[in-house]
């Protein structure tokens, strides 16, 4: 696995960038978002990837924000969305709009992605809904995507836990906390103290 790739920005186009690193230049596909954020070529920066294998390709995506990866993981764990469809998608709009988008059930945002129907929006929006969390305070409105926490989110339900409350423990736990289990943990200790 290849968590992150760092180097000189060697170039940037609409769709990938190329990350000189090592004497190497990665390939590395992104976002429009990410794309718009990318410093000058010639720059440092570092990409936080997931590294994808098929049968016929090995592909590297960046990402200049974690919770932008996250929601990338997520989307790929919707039936029939791959990694190309995952990046349209994320190309709609900024991480926050989509993943508000999402847990409201409203799909108009997600059908503005190139190749994403009502269906599929309709699809995405059943499948991630319970795992993308958003929680009002002070009026406005704070994402977490941390991936562990859907795991943290399923096994809480699974103790009987009604949604709104898991969501408001899940709120409180400390972010330093990295593990499934840690964040379980403290999790049920919010939740119950």
């Amino acid at each position: 696995m290849i968590y992150s790739v760092s180097g000189k920005l060697q170039l940037k186009k609409n769709g990938y960038a190329v990350i000189r690193t090592g004497g190497l230049g990665y390939k590395v596909f992104i976002s429009l978002n990410t794309y718009k954020n990318l410093p000058e070529i010639g720059e440092d920066v570092t990409l936080m990837t997931h590294f994808h294998v098929r049968e016929d390709d090995i592909s590297l995506y960046g990402f200049l924000e974690e919770r932008e990866l996250n929601l990338f993981e997520l989307l790929l764990s919707v039936s029939g969305i791959g990694p190309k469809t995952a990046l349209n998608i994320l190309s709609a709009a900024p991480v926050d709009r989509l993943s508000g988008a999402i847990a409201k059930g409203e799909t108009d945002l997600i059908q503005k992605s190139y190749g994403i129907g009502k269906k599929t929006a309709e699809r995405i929006v059943m499948e991630l809904k319970e795992k993308v969390f958003v929680i009002d305070g002070k009026g406005e409105e704070v994402v977490r995507l941390m991936e562990s926490d859907s795991d943290v989110y399923d096994a809480l339900m699974s103790l009987g836990y009604a949604s709104r409350q898991v969501k408001e423990g899940i709120s409180k736990i400390d972010p330093k906390l990295k593990s499934v289990d840690d964040r379980l943990r403290d999790a049920l200790k919010k939740m119950k103290g």
